[in-house]
């Protein structure tokens, strides 16, 4: 998993601040699912009800279905519920989030943010060797907002 942080061009043009890359060939598990982790979250910062994943490049492999659930470790599909990266998709897909019922990015013990993927039939290792999908996040630490001092 590759992590980029965003550019204040690219923050200013869509308002996320961290790109998570993951590449079919690191879905490298002995199972059908497996969970990268992407970001902790320290407890003074806090991450945008808005995140998005977007298809880079559709995922190959014999597996009919391929699932990608961004969210916590306690509750992995806390942000994007269970969202196909194979059938029927095309590079530029987009897949956002769930409504939030617990507020905008609270910030609890369970600080790590994950992807997971399911798939439908067989090893991970044996079902996705190609394929790339991009996570947007917004998250922003309390050091990165200024105070203001009154004249």
């Amino acid at each position: 998993m590759r992590l980029y942080r965003l550019t204040n061009q690219e923050r200013a043009g869509h308002g996320f601040t961290h790109q998570f890359v993951i590449e079919g060939s690191e879905l490298t598990a002995a199972a059908v699912t497996q969970t990268v982790n992407l970001v902790t979250i320290a407890e003074a910062s806090f991450v945008d009800d808005q995140i998005v994943a977007r298809i880079d490049e559709v995922f190959a492999g014999p597996a009919a279905n391929l699932l990608v659930e961004v969210g916590v470790t306690a509750d992995p599909d806390y942000r994007i519920a269970s969202s196909e990266l194979k059938t029927s998709k095309a590079v530029g897909d987009l897949y956002t989030t769930i409504p939030a019922t617990t507020g905008c990015g609270d910030v609890t013990s369970d600080n790590v943010y994950t992807a997971k993927f399911t798939s439908s039939s067989g090893n991970l290792s044996a079902t996705t060797n190609t394929g790339k999908v991009s996570i947007f996040m917004r998250i922003v630490s309390n050091s990165e907002l200024g105070s203001l001092t009154q004249a």
